[in-house]
């Protein structure tokens, strides 16, 4: 089975923020092991990131749809350094500082101190690095022990504000590899609008240094390959359109999206017909080509897609017969035109190559998005 990994990736995007006075006190930790584990979580739709050392505070918080993020660094139960916890009401942001002094001016600036919320270690071992977003609201620092996540951010245009504190032990990050199921951004998925939406999970099919070629697990919408019905090609079809700009500002925050890489998408003829192709374009979020889904899936199996409850409402024709994943399969979109311009290559709901396609304006058929993600840290 592959393992399946939640990227520590993300940021700018409302949940309500939570606000609560901690318990942390330096008579509460004494008697107690020499380490803590700090989690850190990710609110997908106000683009903060959280930190706690309290378990229940976690699992509240993921029950209210924050993102898991693992454990970020280990803290000393107790220290002569305390971190301070603030909270601001008008923004729903919380800030964390070793400085006392930057502490009383929040404070005094209307921010509320919430107490201790864990405790530097005095002997520096490990450092974690601060950054800033001079351009969000919420989500305005981030803290991490990753010096490749904070030269990232910094790249980025997050502002470099050194070392916010120390840690007594880092936790390494697992390697994505091909064949892992990572999640990355988030999308409606179970139709359930009240709840928010769902993280996106998707399959690593290559990797090239950093950068990891994946697509969705799942088909995550209905949308034609092109809305009206005429010769069209990749480069002139809506669904680029709609991938590169609906479904990116609706998937990914601004965070996000700068980690998804601008690929050149060819225009590939399709192997077995000569049909006009169109020209090479640019793109964050593409489709396969043919040649891409048979040689990264092994077989018909492998390629077949279930599909989202979302999906299903939009107009995805699921199957009675084929499943992936415990899901009812679907077509979904093939970027090549088939033997006419005003048809594009689809899988079928079984998994093969569907060697006759589909017309371009078409119903029920899936869309699985593509995209080359930087993981750069």
């Amino acid at each position: 089975m592959k393992k399946k990994i939640a990227l520590l990736l993300g940021l700018t995007l409302g949940f309500t923020a939570i606000s609560c006075s901690l318990p942390f006190s330096r008579a509460a930790a004494e008697g107690t092991t020499n380490k803590v584990s700090m989690y850190r979580l990710y609110n997908p739709n106000s683009g903060e990131h959280f930190y706690t050392s309290d378990g229940g505070e976690k699992t509240n918080l993921v029950n209210l749809g924050w993102r898991d993020e693992g454990i970020g660094w280990i803290a000393p139960a107790i220290s002569d350094s305390p971190v301070y916890r603030l909270y601001n009401g008008n923004s729903g942001d919380h800030h964390y500082t070793l400085d006392m002094k930057e502490k009383n001016f929040l404070v005094g600036e209307g921010w509320k101190y919430e107490g201790v919320g864990w405790y530097s270690d005095d002997k520096k071992t490990v450092p974690l690095y601060r950054e800033y977003n001079p351009n969000a609201v919420t989500g305005t620092h981030n803290y991490t022990v990753d010096k490749g996540e904070h030269n990232n951010l910094v790249s980025l245009g997050w502002k470099d504000e050194g070392i916010s504190w120390y840690a007594i032990e880092k936790i390494e990050k697992k390697p994505v590899e091909i064949g892992d199921t990572v999640t990355f951004g988030a999308y409606e998925q179970d139709n359930n609008y009240s709840n928010g939406k769902e993280a996106i999970e998707w399959k690593v099919l290559a990797k090239d240094g950093n950068k990891a070629l994946v697509i969705s697990r799942y088909a995550l919408d209905c949308q034609p390959y092109n809305t009206q019905y005429t010769d069209v090609t990749w480069e002139t079809c809506s669904l680029r359109k709609w991938l590169n700009e609906t479904f990116i500002s609706n998937a990914f925050s601004s965070y996000e999206q700068n980690m998804i890489q601008t690929t050149t998408v060819t225009a590939d003829r399709n192997p077995s017909y000569s049909t006009p192709a169109g020209n090479n374009t640019t793109d964050k979020v593409f489709l396969l080509r043919i040649p891409e889904a048979t040689s990264y899936f092994s077989s018909d199996e492998e390629r077949r897609c279930g599909t989202t409850e979302y999906a299903k409402a939009q107009g995805v024709w699921p199957s009675d017969y084929y499943s992936a994943d415990g899901k009812g399969t679907c077509w979904w979109w093939l970027r090549e035109p088939d033997y006419d311009s005003d048809r594009a290559v689809v899988i079928n709901n079984d998994g093969s190559v569907n060697g006759y396609g589909f017309v371009v304006s078409g119903p029920y058929t899936g869309v699985r998005p593509a995209l080359w993600i930087n993981l750069g840290f």
